[in-house]
């Protein structure tokens, strides 16, 4: 089973677009991405008129942050089982990026609630802001404070925009300083900036 720790549910594109090349689904497959009778259906918040089950082995909405947040826990098992003072034997830390609608997924607030818990100070959440959805602006469904909730978890939150390189990279060195508990950076960003007609608009979503 394919597993994709760094992105989260509508960052599916990025998988699909490997996919000919290790021959899991066709390039006419592909072409298809996001109509609801094709396999590579993508991650969509609401389907009108259709009751069917959706499963995507890989990564599904929501799937990416709780598979980090597994990754994290076993480097941290591993790292107190093997690591000694001489022999770092793994040492490192995990990412993820997923957007709005990963972070409506129950299982995201489930995952996040557990490292929060165990403290896990490896794993660095980026997660990507922009304020819309598959059907429109977030506002419709997913107006919660979201770094509240992630304070309220037990987790470093910090804030920046996506087109600051300098402060993103002060995140990460700040993330990375806090060992004692998981840390969110809200990246805000606008989907499809500069596309004349489509940028901060559902119309470039997917």
């Amino acid at each position: 089973m394919p597993r994709k720790p760094v992105f989260d549910g509508n960052e599916d594109s990025a998988d699909y677009g490997s996919a000919p090349s290790n021959r899991r689904i066709s390039e006419s497959k592909i072409a298809l991405f996001i109509d609801f009778e094709n396999i590579a259906i993508g991650g969509p918040e609401m389907i009108r008129g259709a009751a069917k089950i959706l499963a995507y082995a890989a990564v599904g909405p929501g799937q990416g942050l709780a598979n980090a947040g597994g990754f994290a826990i076993a480097e941290t098992m591993l790292a107190a089982r093997f690591n000694t003072p001489e022999h770092r034997v793994t040492d490192h830390h995990t990412y993820v990026v997923p957007g709005d609608g990963e972070l409506m997924e129950g299982i995201t607030t489930e995952a996040s609630s557990l490292a929060g818990h165990l403290g896990l100070g490896k794993l660095i959440v980026f997660y990507d802001s922009n304020d819309i959805s598959l059907d429109g602006s977030t506002s419709m469904s997913f107006t919660e404070d979201v770094l509240m909730r992630f304070r309220a978890y037990d987790w470093q939150t910090l804030e920046t925009s996506a087109y600051d390189a300098d402060t993103i990279l002060d995140c990460v060195k700040q993330a990375r300083a806090e060992t004692g508990k998981p840390t969110i950076i809200m990246v805000r960003s606008i989907i499809g900036k500069g596309a004349p007609t489509k940028a901060g608009s559902a119309k470039s979503h997917g």
